[in-house]
């Protein structure tokens, strides 16, 4: 029987791979009443990368190639009476000038070894054996060894045994590993996890546990390091089985952690557990999920942990219900919780022009970006920034509340075969969207639990959101005519290290649209709605807009491939929160677009707006009020064109434009290409 063998060769500065794969199958037979069957299965992996630093410099190109070789070997045997006797065999040179393209090995292989973050180099030896046996429907048992070796500063050895065994209801699945390695460090890592479970009719009795014990000490010295640790958390659990649809259990657990004094691990914490799993799922229009969980925390040595002794509730509620036929389709979201949180404040960090979010305006000159002078980019030639979140030194004690909840009204899947009033009731639909999550530092009794409490004193506040919305459908799915109508209210308060952000968003949105002939269509759009803002970080953030809005559009389209319309948007603002600034907004625009096909599309809009304002522009109010464009004309226009140049490859070309009164059109471009796979 002959051997495969196969080449792969990539890109230039890429690894090039050399797989040889022979696969032997052979059968012996000894005696006359014994058969031994062994099936082999080895391949071979050669990689070389050549990674220059400095591609432009002569200098130490000795060590820009670097080559790495990988061999498996693998074995089964047929032992008879339903066993089976597997046997591996593993290696892996790395050169020191070795560079993949992507990180090749195990997530945990650094934390494995012990050597996350230590300063090793050298050419890398991995070596591993192993034996397993495999007895059919009912497991198998597993022993591996292993030994690593890093340059000449390094070399560890590492034991594993894996358990996995299935019976008569019994299941057990255990991993178990020892290292012991010297380095800059001398270590030793044990630790073992377990799965234990036993089916008793409709009822699973389990247990579980964790166990890490990792001593590092310095060469030459007793002395534990800081990274040195130990934990060990056991689990024990009744519930239903797993044949049973509607799940239910309850669980007791208990977590240890030993932290180092430099000499010993000492204990210096204790936490138990109590909490319920639920899963009612045997309706299928109707599903609930329950997790409720409660936790004792001990501190037993404080000079190893300066936290405070805490007791926290986690709970999360899931609900879905879909009732007569999908016409009601409701889902519901609790969570609770409770535990520790970083105080965080902002940054605005320069990104390459057009890939950020904000822009940056210098109100008062003096060079220096200010927190209040950054603002959301209308336009995406100003998004020049993104604003980090970043952690303080200070922890706060805090309580969260999610909810969220959404309804869907849907009757046409019943009646939309009826007459009379319910044929019109089918014509209408109705999704109500709710959300709100809440964090304090402080509940008094079991107001923590409570999602809709609204009135929380600032000394107690964290953050704050909360979002509304309700839209009608008239006529949804109808090609020729329809309506909607939405509320929606969105609202948040954060508390960062410099104070207090609070936003507020409230609006009505109509909005109609009618084919005529089915080459004209009409859309008019309104809304109707009011913005509020306060922040005690920054002047000139305090403002509460209301506002008015009317966009009507007509555009013809006597086909698929061609579309040309005509816009235009009246808007009124007003500032009602100091002097009354008003302003006044009237837009007009053109929009074409062209499709060809399979091949790609052309689109191209104008406006023209202008725009009235009583009050100064080099303000964050009037960049809010005026949508990031200046008093007086105003002209905005855009390019975009998308073609197809191969089955998964597109390229695409905008180009945007904009000129105000008093000052140089602005222009901004781009070029993409996509790939698809």
């Amino acid at each position: 029987m002959g051997d495969a063998h196969w080449w792969n060769f990539t890109g230039d500065y890429a690894p090039i791979q050399l797989l040889i794969a022979p696969q032997r199958k052979r059968m012996y037979t000894v005696g006359t009443s014994y058969n031994f069957t062994k099936q082999i299965n080895s391949s071979v992996e050669v990689a070389m990368s050549d990674y220059d630093k400095n591609t432009f410099s002569d200098l130490h190109q000795q060590d820009d190639k670097g080559y790495a070789v990988k061999w498996k070997w693998n074995s089964a045997h047929d032992l008879g009476l339903m066993w089976k006797l597997q046997s591996n065999a593993n290696f892996e040179f790395t050169d020191q000038n070795f560079q993949p393209i992507q990180w090749f090995r195990d997530v945990e292989f650094d934390r494995d070894w012990n050597v996350r973050s230590l300063p090793y180099t050298g050419n890398q030896f991995l070596s591993k054996a192993g034996l397993k046996v495999i007895g059919k429907n009912v497991g198998g048992v597993g022993y591996d060894f292993e030994n690593f070796t890093w340059g000449k500063d390094y070399t560890g050895y590492r034991n594993n045994l894996n358990i996995k065994l299935n019976k008569s209801g019994f299941s057990a699945l255990g991993n178990a590993s020892l290292l012991t390695a010297n380095g800059l460090e001398k270590s030793m890592f044990a630790r073992h996890d377990t799965q234990l479970s036993q089916n008793i009719g409709f009822i699973k009795i389990g247990f579980e546990d964790i166990h890490e014990w990792n001593e590092r000490t310095q060469q030459g010295t007793d002395y534990l390091s800081n990274a040195s640790y130990r934990f060990y958390d056991w689990k024990t659990s009744i519930s239903t089985s797993d044949s049973i649809k509607n799940k239910f259990g309850i669980y007791y657990r208990e977590r240890y952690d030993w932290f180092s004094d430099s000499t010993y691990l000492k204990q210096s914490t204790r936490a138990q557990n109590v909490g319920l799993d639920a899963d009612l799922g045997r309706n299928p229009a109707s599903n609930l999920r329950l997790n409720l969980n409660y936790r004792f925390l001990d501190v037993l040595d404080t000079t190893l942990f300066n936290g405070k002794p805490e007791n926290t509730l986690l709970g999360r509620l899931e609900h879905t219900a879909r009732l007569w036929k999908g016409a009601i389709l409701a889902t519901t979201f609790y969570e609770v919780g409770s535990g520790l949180e970083l105080k965080r404040e902002f940054i605005y960090l320069e990104v390459n022009p057009g890939q950020g979010t904000y822009t940056w305006i210098d109100y008062n000159n003096d060079g220096i970006k200010d927190l209040g002078e950054f603002e959301i980019a209308v336009f995406a030639d100003q998004g020049n920034y993104i604003r980090v979140f970043i952690p303080t030194n200070t922890y706060v004690r805090t309580y969260s509340n999610q909810f969220s909840t959404s309804l869907i009204l849907s009757p046409d899947r019943i009646w939309n075969s009826e007459k009379g009033v319910k044929k019109v009731i089918a014509r209408f639909s109705n999704q109500v969207i709710y959300k709100i999550n809440r964090k304090t530092s402080y509940e008094e009794n079991l107001t923590a639990l409570n999602p809709f409490l609204y009135s929380i004193a600032d000394t107690s506040l964290v953050s704050f959101s909360s979002s509304f919305r309700n839209t009608v459908y008239f006529n949804k799915t109808s090609p020729i005519f329809g309506l909607t109508y939405s509320y929606q209210e969105n609202g948040s308060k954060i508390l960062l290290s410099n104070g207090f952000d609070s936003r507020l968003h409230t609006f009505h949105d109509f909005r109609l649209r009618w084919n005529i002939y089915k080459i004209y269509n009409v859309r008019l759009n309104g809304l109707l709605g009011r913005k509020k803002s306060s922040s005690d970080y920054a002047t000139g953030r305090d403002y509460f807009i209301e506002y008015f809005e009317i966009e009507p559009a007509i555009s013809y389209q006597p086909g698929t491939a061609f579309r040309i319309g005509i816009t235009g948007k009246y808007t009124e603002k007003k500032n009602n929160s100091t002097s009354a600034e008003t302003a006044v907004i009237r837009n007009f625009g053109l929009e074409l677009r062209f499709n060809q096909a399979q091949k790609g599309s052309f689109s191209a809009q104008a406006n023209f707006i202008v725009i009235s304002y009583n009050a100064t522009t080099n303000s964050s109010l009037a960049f809010e009020m005026l949508e990031g464009l200046k008093t007086g004309n105003n002209f905005t226009w855009g390019l975009s064109y998308q073609r197809k140049i191969a089955q998964n490859l597109q390229l695409n070309f905008t180009y945007n434009g904009r000129k105000s009164e008093l000052n140089n059109a602005i222009h901004s471009g781009g070029m993409e290409l996509r790939a698809f796979f």
